[in-house]
């Protein structure tokens, strides 16, 4: 019998290019994906540290006040509605090779960013 309670928490690396007045500035930080326990039992037992994900979700942005900071925070996370691929990393001496590439183009305060997913295991 598995415990019903647990779930994952996937962090991703993501890039995004922006462009403001011909300037293109880039930045890289992580998006964390979160995976209801439910859908862990189902879909993404047996995904190890490197392995290659591609899923499919929803961006929910919180803004958050931060004590000693003037300006709000907004804290953005997926939450995942399903797995589309699965690719395992792959064996010790061989080259890693990006195989999955997903560009999400949400609407954020007039940005369009681009990300590119790749899977990390907290």
């Amino acid at each position: 019998m598995t415990d019903q309670s647990i779930g994952l928490l996937i962090k991703l690396k993501n890039r995004m290019k922006t462009e403001v007045d011909g300037e293109i500035t880039e930045r890289e930080f992580s998006v964390q994906i979160k995976v209801s326990p439910e859908m862990y039992s189902t879909c993404f037992t047996g995904i190890n540290q490197g392995d290659e994900l591609m899923v499919s979700g929803y961006i929910v942005v919180d803004t958050i006040m931060i004590e000693g900071r003037e300006h709000p925070l907004d804290y953005m996370r997926v939450v995942a509605t399903s797995k589309l691929a699965h690719i395992p990393k792959p064996l010790k001496g061989l080259d890693k090779v990006a195989l999955i590439r997903s560009d999400i183009k949400p609407t954020l305060k007039g940005e369009i960013p681009s990300w590119d997913f790749s899977f990390e295991s907290p």
